[in-house]
């Protein structure tokens, strides 16, 4: 299980990688008429998320970040304003991806319960990842993976 988990970490960290590249600022930050949140909110969401896996690991983060704009249920009325600069989402992003990497090449095995979550939470970013490509794509990007 432990093998499957590394695997769709690095899965979802490439998705990602790709889905973003040439994503500026402002594509970040436009909001689709569809409805959904933006890119910004949906990769501060994705940190937010990987924060709690790396805690599940173990692997506390040194500096707390005030990421509640990016929880679940927040409204878009909600955050207006607040939103973190792109360019910092995506560092501590690849922090983040490297402490669980890290954490999930080191560990022993896991009980069932455990990887039953972090298995939820790697499915979870994998499912707001699908929503970046699309959101490229209402930016007018063409789709990242081929």
């Amino acid at each position: 299980m432990k093998e499957l988990l590394l695997q769709q970490a690095k899965f979802n960290a490439r998705f990602l990688g790709i889905n973003m590249d040439g994503i500026t600022e402002e594509d970040a930050l436009r909001v689709p008429e569809h409805g959904c949140n933006n890119i910004n909110w949906i990769l501060g969401h994705i940190l937010f998320s990987r924060r709690s896996i790396a805690k599940m690991l173990g692997k506390v983060p040194e500096a707390e970040i005030d990421l509640s704009m990016y929880a679940r249920g927040i409204a878009k009325d909600g955050y207006a304003g607040k939103l973190l600069p792109l360019a910092y989402l995506q560092e501590q992003l690849s922090i983040h991806q490297e402490k669980i990497i890290n954490a999930l090449e080191t560990s022993g095995d896991m009980e069932a319960e455990f990887a039953e979550k972090l298995s939820f939470g790697l499915s979870h970013e994998n499912y707001h990842v699908g929503q970046i490509s699309i959101l490229r794509q209402a930016a007018g990007k063409s789709g990242a993976i081929k």
